[in-house]
């Protein structure tokens, strides 16, 4: 053990002396902190008064962490907030790792080691390929710390190797002692006393060379509690005495408390409880005396700090002034950029019209091609015209027989008829035709609507069955004439997203012409099912069937032939070519299902809800 603690010792004092060497003044500014803080005000002063963001962030940094050292903690804390605050607006990583640091010291120093340890990480975190080797070994150091007074000493251990050797490399004297203190402090509270006394000793040689009060106090401090427990009590209180005068020159509060209370102790390890008492009267006077120099002091200090944040404040409020003025500036000077866009814009129309004259015969030819343009609508209105020409022949003779036959059997029911059956058949015979001379005219209504492009549907929320409730009643009677039975299978509320009279219209015409080609007991059905987000609307009949020449030509009028029913029904099928725009009007589609002699099937779809 004894040779082992010889190698670490002079492998230790070799690695200070090299140090000591190559970076002999390092240190020397944390060996007057009094100086330090004043220099800070004035600093603090100098860059309020030049509205300098890095020096009030700096001087505030230093500002805490002189009340760090003081053991004046909310100070400490508030103004290295502001510090951090400051240097995040600016964006300097390197003093906002700084602030991180020191804010994590004060919650270490009040036992909240969580928040702490939230602290450094975030200064970990940040100190990534932006923060010197000093500022990265001090972070491993102060977690180091939080884990020491976790008592988890194998990664405190770990991470003052970590800090101890950064250090080494980055000549950091304060850290590099500050290190050997905590590393000796976790062997002290393993039990490895002869490796924390080497531990010690070092960073107190390094405190000595380079001045540095605040190490010499924690490393002689160890090395008193190594000799209490040596039971070398005589040195332990030579080492107090000693360090004990930097203590009270330098007003460490926390360190003088630690430093009596150890001397007490030995006092009454001693049996010389007259002496411990007195001891810790010395303490008490001192701290009362240290309190009351503070606070004439602090007074003193809070006052010209107060000033000092006032205007502060007072610069914040010209600053925000400043930056409302540079936003008007701002404004203005794109409002001088959109008028000389606007003048720019008014000299390019003006050369564009002084060109306009070279365009006629651009003109010209935009003329020659309306022309032609025309010249072809001409053409396609007269074929529409021949088509037009030609269905109103079919029209005229499907009207035209209808009337012939309400004559006729109008004067046979006035001339000769006095049976009551007779009269009946008639009638209902005549209301038969009357109603298909009906449809035929609305659906000549809606043909001519629907080509001049004025016909477009009304979409809406409608029930099916309730929409065509009077439909089907009218429909009823004429199958129940022709002695056809016509079967409705719609579930309630079923719902389509549709226009109302369409519907009707296409029901109407696909009904109507199922009658005319169905036989005497035949029936006609009209089922509707939603299938896949659609209604499928079907109308079934098992009349005479098409065959599949007529099927090809079914929905259009250009080839159209008037087709008689079973009854001698005259036909035009301008029905169904209104009943296919109607559905496709309602985004929806049409097929048929055919054959001669086999009977109908009409399906076509609407949009369900």
């Amino acid at each position: 053990m004894n040779k082992q603690r010889l190698i670490v010792n002079i492998a230790l004092k070799l690695s200070v002396v090299l140090i000591a060497i190559f970076q002999p003044l390092k240190a020397v500014q944390y060996s007057e902190p009094e100086k330090a803080f004043k220099d800070a005000i004035k600093q603090y002063r100098i860059g309020l008064e030049n509205n300098n963001r890095y020096k009030i962030a700096s001087a505030q940094l230093e500002i805490g962490t002189f009340y760090y050292f003081q053991g004046e903690y909310n100070t400490a804390e508030s103004y290295c907030w502001k510090a951090g605050i400051n240097f995040q607006v600016i964006r300097m990583p390197k003093g906002l790792i700084k602030s991180l640091i020191v804010l994590g010291d004060v919650m270490r120093k009040e036992k909240n080691f969580e928040k702490a340890m939230e602290f450094y990480i975030a200064a970990k975190y940040l100190s990534i390929n932006k923060a010197e080797k000093s500022d990265i070994s001090r972070i491993y150091n102060k977690i180091g710390d939080v884990f020491r007074h976790k008592k988890i000493y194998k990664k405190a251990e770990f991470y003052y190797e970590k800090s101890i050797e950064l250090n080494k490399i980055s000549h950091s004297m304060v850290d590099l002692a500050n290190d050997y203190a905590n590393i000796g402090e976790v062997y002290r509270m393993q039990g490895k006393i002869d490796f924390a006394s080497v531990y010690y000793q070092q960073g107190m040689d390094i405190a000595k060379i380079y001045n540095l009060p605040f190490n010499m106090v924690e490393n002689g401090h160890g090395l008193a509690c190594i000799d209490t427990l040596n039971k070398n009590y005589d040195a332990a209180l030579v080492r107090i005495t000693y360090i004990q005068k930097i203590a009270e020159k330098n007003k460490f509060r926390e360190e003088l408390k630690n430093i009596y209370h150890l001397k007490a102790a030995i006092y009454e390890t001693k049996h010389k409880y007259f002496e411990s008492m007195k001891i810790q009267k010395e303490y008490n006077a001192l701290i009362d005396r240290l309190y009351a120099t503070s606070t004439v002091q602090n007074s003193v200090q809070q006052n010209e700090l107060f000033n000092l944040d006032l205007k502060n404040e007072e610069l914040k409020k010209k600053n925000q002034t400043i930056r409302q003025l540079s936003l008007l500036q701002s404004w203005l000077f794109v409002a001088l950029i959109l008028l000389l866009i606007a003048v720019i814009y008014f000299f390019y129309i003006s050369k564009i019209r002084k060109k306009e004259h070279n365009n006629l015969k651009l003109q010209t030819d935009l003329l020659k091609n309306a022309n032609d343009a025309l010249r072809e609508q001409e053409t396609a209105l007269n074929l529409s015209n021949e088509t037009r020409n030609k269905m109103l022949g079919l029209i005229t003779h499907d009207v035209r027989s209808p009337l012939y036959d309400c004559m006729r059997l109008m004067e046979l029911f006035l001339g000769k008829t006095t049976d009551i059956n007779q009269m009946r058949k008639t009638g209902i015979q005549v209301i038969s035709s009357l109603r298909g001379s009906t449809q035929l005219i609305d659906n000549l209504m809606f043909w001519s609507r629907t080509n001049a492009n004025n016909l477009s549907a009304q979409f809406e929320i409608i029930d099916i069955a309730a929409t065509l409730v009077d439909e089907i009643k009218l429909l009823n009677i004429m199958a129940e004439s022709k002695f056809i039975t016509l079967s409705i299978s719609i579930p309630e509320n079923t719902l389509v997203y549709a226009d109302a009279n369409m519907l009707k219209m296409i029901v109407r015409n696909l009904i109507m012409n199922a009658l005319k080609y169905t036989p005497k007991n035949g029936e006609i059905k009209l089922m509707a099912k939603r299938i896949n987000g659609h209604t499928e609307i079907r109308v079934i009949d098992n009349g005479k069937g098409i065959d599949s020449e007529q099927i090809a030509h079914l929905f259009d009028y250009k080839n159209k032939k008037s087709i008689q029913g079973l009854d001698g029904e005259n036909g035009s099928g301008l029905g169904l070519v209104l009943v296919k725009e109607f559905v496709e009007k309602n985004k929806g589609f049409i097929s048929v299902k055919s054959a001669p002699n086999e009977g109908s099937e009409f399906r076509f779809t609407l949009n369900s809800i």
